[in-house]
Parts: C-alpha cells; structure tokens; sequence
C-alpha cells in the first residue's frame, strides 16, 4: 500500500511541474504554419469566461480548459484539414475516461466569442483525428480552440493532453519558393566592382538577405541588391532569404564562383619640378597594352617613361588592359615657380647630394650666387647657375671641410622678379 501511494505522489509531483502556456488565452494564440506539425498541451489550462469573452461559447461542445492557435489561408484560399496525432492524456485527471474537443472558428473580431461563427467540430476525441473545413476565404485569419472533456463513468476534472497539431491542404499550402542569384559579370579585374541581385519565384519580396562567402556568412543587405568591389578570385558567393512575413519560409540560392583577374600596374611616384623643369615618368605594368594622359604634357603615349613638361600641377594617368579589363594608376606632379635652395649637401664622393643643387635655378638665367665662409671670406661664386655649374664643395680645387657656409643668390631679373636670397647651407662629409 505505502508502494502504490509512493507511485501516485510521484506521478502527481511530475504532472504538477507543467506550466500553463501561452497559448491558454486567445490572444496569445500559437500561429500555426502551413504543413508544420507542433506540439501543444493543455496542462493546467483553464477558461476565460465573462460575456463575448473569449470561452463564452457553446458549440459543439462547452469550453473547460481551452488552449488556442490561428493560421492564415493562402491567396487562392479552399479547403483545409486540422489534424492531430500522438494523443497522449494525464490518465491520472480520469483514468481512462479522457478526451478532447476541438473547433474551427471564423470571427470578426478576435478573441470575441459575440462573432465567432462555427466551421467544423470533433468532440470526444481519445485517438488521432482530422477536422476537414471547406470553401475558407483566402488571405483570412482563423482560429482553433481544443478542450479537454469531462465525460463518461468517474471524470470529475476536465481531460489534460499533448498531441502534435497541423494544418494542411490547398487552402494554407504554398507553392515551393525559390531564389536565383544574378551577378552583372562574373569575371572581372580585381578592384571593379560587380553588381549581385537575387530573383525569387512564388516568394513575396524579401525586406534583406543574407549574404555567404565561401560558405561563411557575409553580412545582412537590405533589399535584394548589392554592389561590391570585396570579391576576390575563386571566392564562392551564395544567397539566403526568407519568404513570407508570417510562417517565413528560408530559401537558398545556388552558388556562382568568380574569377577575378589581376595585372600589375604603377604609374610611379609623385613628382616635384619647378616651372619650365622637365622630367621623366616611371611606370609600370604587365598589362597588353597601356597608355599615358593626358597627351598634351607628355612626349609620348604608349611607352612607359616619357618625358613629361607640365606647365602646372598635374595628374597623369597610366591606363593598361589585359584584353579583358581595364585599370588605371595615376601620379602627380606637382610644379613650382620658386627656388628650392637645399641647406645641406654631402660631396663626399658617393653620387648621392654631391653638389649643391638649386632646383629652379634654370628658369633664371641671370642669376647670381656668392657662398662665404664664417670669416667672410667668399668660397665660391657663379652666374648662371645651372648643372655644369653646381658647387662641388671645393675652393681653389681644395675640398672645404665640414662647416656651415652663407649665401646670398640674386635673381638679377627685371621687375617685380628682380629678388635676392640669404641663407646658410652647410656641408656634411
């Protein structure tokens, strides 16, 4: 006797852990989607009731313990079945004597029995069933209300149950969705950008997608369309969505892979001359063919280092093509009318800085340079001051030693040009 008392306490103390779900009120009803099977319970389930509340209703059967779901019809609408399966009752509520009961209702207004109207009925249900409903209107909300009974030789409380629940047929089916992507090329030059877009079948338009990268997540576009310079060759790009704002359906796109071709090319370094300088560009590139812009500043085109005279600051443009793409790398240079006069040179030999050079000093053929020493003893002059003349660091052929030296250059030039320059410039050996 202690045994069986034992066995009863425990099953009781398991049976009393279960919580009340949601769904036990209307307006939290559980959506049920098309040809998904879930599974639901009425466990401590109970009933609201007060005029028009939502168990204030006597169909084929009078609420005891209700639990609730809704599902929508697709856009065609008709005929839909509700099934139940794997019915398993708390045998310790009414022994054996358990069943249940179910309904489909339309309403006017949710979750107010005043307008509910009745579209098919199951009562006294202890195995697996189907409610078949015909002719429902398409695109439109229904719901369905399961009880436990209280009926037949010793029940005395209303029936608890578990079952798996679905809801199928023409009425709430939909057609398999699909996505294809679409990419605006799939071989291109590295740095172009290539423009991704997907297309779906039977799928109201997706608000975003997601976007997969070798089979990595990517990140989360909004909308259906995208536009990246981020795909690199071989890589393996693949798209996923969800159709349906309601019982989302996730849908996924084949893959396209990529072939991203790369070629070589530089347009060199940035320059710096002085107005009416020249000099010689340095580029680079493995591309077929190439070309230089613009034309007007160069003394050709279509070989890599031309001369370039600009008679202002300007940007060159080297382009080349490997018969499928084009690049394009771009240098600068930059023109100045004023001297540069460095304030150190190095003349020790090593053909780095050996002279004194004087960018500029071209443009000035008047140009007049006197260097002295700390004494004031002048180390060197010259007029004129162009290559052949560049100070060597040499006085009466000696070499000068290291030592910080002044000068005075003077433009000698008529008007407003006519400007003299004083500075120090030292020698480092």
């Amino acid at each position: 006797m202690k045994y069986v008392i034992f066995c009863i306490s425990v099953f009781f103390l398991i049976s009393s852990v279960y919580t009340q779900e949601d769904y036990n009120q209307c307006n939290n009803a559980d959506t049920l989607c098309p040809q998904e099977t879930v599974r639901v319970n009425n466990y401590n389930a109970n009933i609201t009731f007060c005029p028009s509340c939502e168990d204030d209703f006597t169909t084929c059967f009078t609420p005891l313990n209700t639990i609730w779901f809704v599902f929508r019809t697709n856009a065609m609408g008709g005929d839909v079945t509700v099934s139940g399966t794997n019915l398993l009752f708390d045998n310790t509520v009414n022994n054996t004597n358990n069943s249940l009961s179910i309904a489909v209702l339309e309403t006017s207004v949710p979750c107010n029995s005043a307008g509910y109207v009745q579209l098919g009925c199951l009562t006294d249900q202890n195995g697996a069933f189907n409610l078949p409903v015909t002719g429902l209107a398409p695109d439109s909300e229904y719901y369905i209300v399961l009880t436990g009974t209280m009926v037949g030789a010793g029940a005395v409380d209303p029936s608890q149950f578990e079952l798996d629940l679905r809801v199928a047929g023409p009425g709430v089916n939909r057609p398999a969705s699909s996505i294809a992507l679409v990419a605006s090329n799939t071989i291109f030059c590295k740095g172009q950008t290539v423009n991704l877009s997907v297309d779906t079948t039977l799928c109201p338009e997706p608000a975003s997608v997601n976007w997969y990268r070798n089979g990595v997540f990517w990140f989360t576009s909004v909308g259906t369309e995208i536009i990246t310079a981020e795909i690199e060759d071989d890589d393996i790009i693949r798209a996923e969505t969800a159709c349906y704002e309601d019982c989302p359906v996730a849908v996924t796109s084949g893959d396209i892979q990529f072939t991203v071709l790369e070629f070589i090319i530089d347009a060199g370094q940035d320059l710096d001359i002085y107005a009416g300088e020249s000099v010689q560009l340095d580029g680079y590139t493995d591309g077929a063919n190439f070309y230089w812009e613009p034309a007007i500043w160069l003394s050709a085109t279509d070989v890599l280092d031309p001369i370039a005279f600009p008679e202002q600051t300007t940007t060159f443009f080297l382009t080349a093509t490997n018969g499928v793409c084009e690049l394009t790398d771009e240098m600068v240079i930059t023109v100045t009318s004023d001297l540069l006069i460095p304030d150190v040179f190095s003349p020790n030999g090593d053909g780095i800085n050996d002279t004194w050079e004087i960018k500029g000093a071209s443009r000035y053929p008047n140009m007049r340079i006197e260097v002295y020493d700390k004494w004031g003893q002048r180390v060197f002059e010259s007029v004129s001051y162009n290559e052949e003349k560049f100070w060597d660091g040499t006085f009466n052929g000696k070499l000068l030693r290291t030592s910080t030296y002044y000068y005075v250059v003077s433009l000698n030039e008529q008007g407003p040009n006519d400007t003299v320059y004083k500075g120090a410039v030292t020698i480092v050996r």
